[in-house]
């Protein structure tokens, strides 16, 4: 039994391990078997930072969209809109 472990690198820093327990084969080479890993190691790392980089765009865009509903409730006369009523008003600029 062989137990091969690679690093998980995003922009040359660690973000994780990705490893096997691979039944020993004379046929494939340790080096790559490896190489196999570090790739799909490099496929995880790419996906997980997209999806943070997506994650924190969703955040920086609901934050906007707090603000600016504040803004035009507040630019109205203080008058109490409904979300759906902002939505229109949005629409119509």
């Amino acid at each position: 039994m062989s137990f091969i472990c690679v690093p998980v690198l995003d922009n040359k820093e660690i973000v994780g391990t990705l490893s096997i327990n691979k039944i020993y084969n004379g046929d494939v080479a340790f080096s790559e078997d490896a190489g196999v890993l570090s790739i799909c190691g490099a496929i995880i790392a790419q996906a997980v930072r997209i999806r943070q980089e997506y994650l924190e765009e969703i955040l920086q865009l609901r934050e906007a969209n707090k603000k600016l509903y504040v803004e035009i409730r507040e630019g109205c006369g203080h008058r109490i809109w409904s979300e759906t009523q902002v939505k229109c008003a949005i629409c119509s600029i």
